[in-house]
């Protein structure tokens, strides 16, 4: 995941930061850090970053299912993913 965090910063895959997730980084750091970053966002914009990039969910389908529109929750993976490669950036 950090790797692909700090390589591909616009253009996140979702099915292959999932993937990275439990292939590149030992589990209870990455769960550390996802747990911190979880703290700085508000619960809505955790699920759209959630659903999508970790679930492999289509930002329209997230956005028919919290009352948003793609763009936003476009966005909201955005930012999630912005505070992640930051705090990834100092384990490299």
């Amino acid at each position: 995941m950090q790797l692909l965090l700090l390589d591909e910063p616009e253009a996140i895959e979702e099915e292959s930061l999932s993937a990275a997730t439990s292939a590149s980084t030992p589990s209870s750091m990455m769960q550390t850090i996802l747990d911190a970053a979880r703290t700085e966002f508000d619960e809505r914009t955790w699920q759209c970053f959630w659903r999508v990039a970790m679930e492999g969910h289509s930002a329209v389908e997230v956005a028919e299912q919290l009352g948003m529109n793609s763009a936003a929750v476009r966005q909201a993976k955005y930012r999630v993913t912005k505070r992640l490669r930051r705090d990834l950036k100092g384990f490299s």
